[in-house]
């Protein structure tokens, strides 16, 4: 077969990102459900997975391997959708499911685990690859709490979050949609600090030590008083 070169240049191929957008595009508009895949990529992880990487791709930076290999199971998910709203022909999703073309060079992908764990205090400590979305998102429950807002910790690379009454709900919000990885101490804080609403704080003398004690329920003022005013250490 002889391939024209003007016609080539005229009607590149379709890449990944391509196709991506299109998906984002259809997500992004206010489609009616079945213009939208059916609410088949509703869920918050695939809705998130697609605006953010698409965003990356549109200010003009690669994938990575691993963010490809998602993207082409999710155009795999949406094959037939795709195909029957007119936005690509069988031959083309499927020449480029077999060959996928992109924009730039893929990069490796790094193993990064995407967890959180309770770090002490009232602190949870997430790690995660860079995502804006996600940090955005921590970024926002600063807003829920009157003593600290999330930070960044440049040495163990991990962002830092105050749980208090307001912003534990949004917290176990943003573990789940993010799929964040949970061991089991940081399980069992969750319920201990379940178990702590509604309860009244208490103070006693350690008499070993004779520290005074101070165990504080449900009370994001007390303890911003007990750790910064009365130079209390949490135990």
């Amino acid at each position: 077969m002889r391939y024209d070169v003007a016609d080539i240049l005229k009607n590149p191929p379709m890449l990944v990102e391509d196709v991506l957008k299109l998906i984002a595009d259809r997500l992004n508009k206010h489609y009616a459900v079945e213009q939208r895949f059916y609410g088949v990529l509703d869920d918050d992880w695939h809705a998130s997975f697609i605006q953010s990487v698409n965003a990356h791709a549109e200010r003009g930076r690669p994938l990575s391997t691993e963010q490809s290999k998602i993207v082409l199971k999710i155009i795999t998910k949406v094959r037939t959708y795709l195909i029957s709203y007119g936005d690509i022909t069988s031959d083309t999703v499927d020449g480029l499911l077999a060959s996928p073309n992109h924009r730039q060079p893929l990069y490796q992908s790094t193993n990064i685990p995407k967890e959180v764990r309770h770090i002490g205090s009232n602190l949870l400590g997430f790690r995660f690859k860079y995502n804006e979305l996600i940090i955005s998102d921590i970024k926002a429950l600063s807003a829920l709490s009157i003593s600290q807002a999330a930070y960044f910790e440049g040495t163990m690379r991990i962002w830092v979050v105050a749980v208090t009454r307001a912003s534990l709900q949004p917290i176990k919000s943003l573990i789940k949609k993010y799929r964040f990885g949970v061991d089991c101490s940081t399980e069992n804080w969750f319920h201990l600090l379940q178990y702590s609403l509604d309860k009244e704080s208490s103070v006693f003398v350690d008499e070993e030590t004779d520290l005074i004690v101070v165990n504080v329920c449900d009370n994001e003022l007390l303890a911003h008083w007990v750790s910064h005013v009365a130079g209390g250490e949490p135990i």
